[in-house]
């Protein structure tokens, strides 16, 4: 999202997809977490090579400890390393721009 916004603000095409993806640790049972990341229409995307609903342990110390340091002191400040966008190979076409990137009127839609 933030490349097509620094896109727009700079006279060029947005040019960055995004499949929706969001996580969300869940703490099911007391030092117990499932990592449930997913996309669009709740399509399963994990980033981590264990099946993502088993609760555990591990889970819930990179929710506890690693994951607010990772949160406050990198992705806030800009720095996002773990997750480079995916761009359109080719200049987008307006029907692949108009629904995703029409940043025109923001404050009017969001009122």
């Amino acid at each position: 999202m933030a490349e097509n916004v620094l896109a727009a603000l700079d006279g060029r095409s947005p040019r960055a997809l995004y499949d929706g993806y969001g996580s969300c640790p869940l703490t099911v049972e007391r030092g117990k977490v499932v990592l449930a990341e997913f996309g669009y229409g709740g399509k399963l995307l994990p980033t981590f090579p264990l099946d993502p609903v088993v609760p555990r342990r591990s889970a819930w110390w990179l929710k506890a400890k690693l994951l607010p340091a990772l949160y406050f002191d990198a992705m806030l400040k800009g720095r996002e390393w773990l997750a480079a966008p995916r761009l359109l190979p080719h200049p987008p076409r307006p029907h692949e721009v108009a629904a995703a990137a029409d940043f025109r009127d923001a404050g009017a839609k969001a009122g």
